[in-house]
């Protein structure tokens, strides 16, 4: 990566995890960001140290959270992560000193802010609303895990492609439901993900502690590790075959999405127990179909390529890359808000919108989600009132765009070589004016 890069904050450290020109995963991100983080092995929340060795086990939101955040400055993963502020008084049993650096960050959480004033209201709104929708999303993604092996079966069986493009499609949507609940604590349903081949720790990492902090910078590893193959961060340098060529070649990356991680993964980090479960699907069309095996990885081929394109159209269309949306290079709000920044960052779809059971296979109600990804899913759609309440209140402009115009914005941000010279609150005066 060239050191020329165009930050649109000057004093955020050049991240350390760019040099080297290694295959960039989740896990390597982890030990080059701790070299910028200033936690000195510990865990770094706003500019205090603590050691969080003696709760791994009994952390209520299971103890992978907390082995993988070792030695990183998490503040804004802890603080999206924990609405009710009574965990503080938990979090200050295990202080040990005050960290010895600025945070590596420019992003704020001022009492009064936006997002405090967010946060304090979303967890006063959940002790009052209807809870125990989590049932919604249980029945949905076990009915479309359950709906891949049998239309996998089916397919293989009566040598039908069309069921095979069903199981895809049910892959698919049960790989995004997963999505919602490896944010959440330890579960067993977080691994039906890895019947994509995908990764929930790797996406622990690149996804809930890497895109969702730092969405839409080259703290994103999530964005960063596309390249050079898709660049969305508008560069001068950008060369001649991303920019004018990516949509000509973005659908055979698309195609190879769920291989290449799981290639990369055991390349780099050898086979582990979860990527078992990867092998679910042919197995059980194997033994229930009465097909070879040639026959059964065949079709099960055909199914996961099918689905990991349907899987990068959606997730790469979800709500991220617009011209109209700030990418790291663009000029940034005054604001260092956390949450105001992220909101800088999304789209949000129309169609999908408070939408069940849309929403949850499509990424959508995205806004909320970014900020309060630990939420299920099926409750975001009643915290609508109180956050757009507050974005009126903070004068802030929630971008709503249609699913088409976030496709072809993708592509027009592929392009894209020159930041944006109008921050998101000056372009949100022009239109309100």
């Amino acid at each position: 990566m060239d050191r020329k890069w165009s930050s649109s904050w000057t004093d955020w450290k050049y991240p350390a995890w760019m040099d080297g020109g290694e295959v960039r995963t989740g896990r390597w991100w982890i030990a080059k960001k701790g070299e910028d983080d200033g936690a000195e092995g510990l865990w770094r929340v706003h500019d205090k140290l603590y050691d969080l060795t003696s709760w791994v086990n009994k952390h209520p939101g299971g103890k992978q959270w907390i082995t993988l955040t070792k030695g990183l400055d998490i503040t804004e993963a802890y603080e999206s992560s924990h609405l009710n502020q009574d965990v503080d008084l938990i979090l200050q049993k295990f202080y040990v000193r005050d960290a010895k650096t600025p945070r590596n960050s420019p992003y704020t959480m001022e009492p009064g802010g936006f997002f405090r004033t967010l946060k304090s209201r979303v967890y006063e709104e959940m002790k009052t609303m209807e809870t125990g929708t989590k049932m919604r999303s249980y029945i949905l993604i076990d009915s479309l895990v359950v709906m891949t092996f049998v239309m996998a079966i089916t397919a293989v069986k009566l040598h039908n492609y069309t069921a095979g493009f069903i199981s895809a499609a049910c892959l698919t949507g049960a790989s995004i439901a997963a999505h919602n609940f490896f944010h959440q604590k330890d579960n067993w349903r977080m691994y039906y993900f890895q019947l994509s081949l995908m990764s929930v720790t790797d996406w622990r990492i690149t996804h809930s502690l890497s895109h969702h902090i730092y969405t839409n910078t080259y703290h994103d590893l999530e964005l960063m590790m596309m390249e050079p193959f898709l660049q969305w961060l508008p560069k001068e340098n950008k060369n001649w075959l991303a920019k004018n060529f990516a949509w000509l070649y973005t659908p055979v990356v698309y195609l190879s999405v769920y291989h290449g991680q799981a290639l990369i993964r055991i390349l780099r980090h050898g086979v582990e127990w979860q990527d078992a479960i990867g092998l679910a699907t042919p197995t059980i069309m194997y033994l229930f179909s009465g097909a070879s095996l040639l026959q059964c990885v065949g079709m099960w081929s055909f199914i996961m390529l099918f689905s990991s394109v349907m899987f990068a159209t959606l997730g790469f269309n979800a709500a991220h890359h617009h011209p109209d949306i700030f990418h790291e290079g663009d000029k940034p709000r005054k604001d260092t808000d956390w949450g105001l920044n992220q909101l800088d960052a999304v789209g949000e779809r129309v169609e999908v919108k408070k939408t069940f059971p849309w929403s949850h296979l499509s990424f959508g109600d995205h806004a909320l989600h970014h900020i309060f990804p630990t939420i299920d899913h099926d409750d975001l759609a009643q915290l609508y009132p109180v956050f757009e309440r507050t974005c009126q209140e903070f004068n802030v402009k929630l971008s709503h765009m249609t699913t088409w115009e976030l496709i072809l914005g993708q592509f027009k941000q592929l392009m894209r070589t020159k930041g944006n010279t109008t921050s998101p609150e000056e372009r949100s005066a022009i239109t309100r004016s």
